[in-house]
């Protein structure tokens, strides 16, 4: 009798663990092809958004709606500034591309009369990163993908900086990378 009991218990908490237990195959969501195409342009809604700071190395393609001659591709200086037609050199380094079309707009508002404009990542900076550690050459390496002889599809990754730094030497241990 005693035994009954554990089983049917067993059993009803069973039958309610797979009737209020959502069905996980009916979440899952069938995944799509990566094409390069499609990583690129993952990348340049990633930089072309509210959370990409621009830096020094950035070069920004600026497009006036009423002045045509004034857009074009401007590069962020060292000291994180660019250089523009009518208000000269304007300091844009660690904002947001929204925060910067609207210090562009009003700065240029004293120089125009409806300064319409907006501001695009043309091309990002290259990204420096430190290797240490058992690779064949460590050291400081600038990951830039127009430079560079690897290929990289969205931004450089940990493997493309082993990469780059000539991989792991025979001694090194996998399972201990940090970053």
């Amino acid at each position: 009798m005693i035994n009954n009991k554990n089983f049917l218990r067993n059993l009803s908490f069973l039958l309610l663990f797979f009737v209020f237990t959502p069905n996980l195959s009916l979440l899952s969501v069938p995944l799509e092809e990566k094409s390069e195409e499609n990583l690129i342009k993952n990348r340049n809604d990633f930089l072309n958004k509210d959370n990409y700071l621009i830096g020094p190395g950035d070069q920004l393609q600026i497009t006036f709606l009423d002045v045509e001659e004034f857009t074009g591709i401007y590069k962020v200086l060292s000291d994180g500034t660019i250089q523009l037609p009518l208000i000269g050199s304007i300091y844009v380094s660690d904002k947001t591309l929204d925060e910067a079309t609207l210090f562009l707009v009003n700065n240029f508002k004293k120089e125009l009369l409806r300064p319409d404009l907006f501001i695009n990542v043309a091309d990002p900076r290259p990204i420096l990163v430190s290797v240490i550690g058992e690779t064949s050459r460590p050291g400081i390496y600038s990951l830039d993908k127009d430079k560079d002889q690897y290929q990289y599809s969205g931004f450089p990754t940990v493997i493309d900086a082993i990469r780059k730094s000539g991989g792991f030497t025979q001694s090194a241990n996998l399972t201990e990378v940090m970053l």
